[in-house]
């Protein structure tokens, strides 16, 4: 049974499907992945796309902004394979920690923002703070997957995303994790951020190949790319 690809209606593709989609929902269906855990879920775009672009497999959200966590409760409620997990953080430690709630709550960070940033994009300056559980993947993982399930880990955390390759490292070493996308900073938008290079390294040290990148944010203002999206996956997996 293929589980991940829905049928194509006789008109055709969905026109409101990106390639960049069709191309990371044929990575998953080729990985034979099951489940996918949407880390720094928002509002649920990431997932709401998978799910458009064909994937039929779990989704498991992970959000720590409280208005965003509800807002993401009740889109799940009409996806019988979409479950939000309680509100949280993902990271390298077990504890309570501060995000910084940002004006666009999708630029939302643990880690404090970098001047270069807000000149590229106002609206990321921080206007609240909440505190949240912070869990790692170490931890979660288990609780939320079945053994033998080849999960793949959507990482958009803003900076931390380091933090939660950090706290997966027994998962990944036993194996339990077949790949991962995460969006990557091409120089430091928050403080302490790894760089797109540290976390590619890290990855490959750890038996992750990479396999796609999709362009992420250009900023006019400062006339450069700011972020990738890399895809990676475990070699011969």
């Amino acid at each position: 049974m293929r589980l991940f690809r829905k049928k194509k209606q006789e008109a055709g593709v969905n026109e409101n499907v990106s390639p960049y989609d069709e191309k990371l929902i044929a990575l998953l269906d080729h990985h034979r992945i099951e489940t996918v855990f949407d880390i720094g879920a928002n509002i649920g775009q990431y997932a709401q796309r998978i799910r458009q672009a064909g994937f039929g497999g779990r989704i498991i959200s992970f959000e720590p902004l409280e208005a965003n966590h509800q807002t993401l409760t009740g889109l799940a409620a009409q996806d019988a394979r979409w479950e939000i997990a309680p509100r949280m953080a993902v990271g390298a430690a077990n504890e309570q920690v501060e995000i910084n709630v940002s004006q666009n709550h999708d630029m939302s960070s643990i880690l404090p923002i970098e001047e270069a940033t807000l000149t590229a994009l106002p609206k990321s300056k921080v206007v609240d703070t909440q505190t949240v559980d912070l869990r790692t993947l170490d931890a979660l993982l288990d609780q939320f997957t079945k053994p033998g399930e080849r999960v793949f880990v959507k990482v958009d955390t803003q900076g931390f995303e380091q933090a939660v390759i950090e706290g997966a490292a027994q998962m990944m070493k036993a194996g339990k994790i077949t790949g991962w996308q995460l969006e990557l900073s091409l120089f430091p938008l928050y403080r302490g951020e790894a760089t797109f290079e540290i976390i590619t390294d890290q990855l490959k040290q750890a038996g992750y190949d990479a396999h796609f990148i999709i362009p992420g944010y250009f900023s006019k203002k400062l006339m450069r790319q700011l972020q990738i999206d890399g895809v990676f996956f475990k070699a011969q997996a």
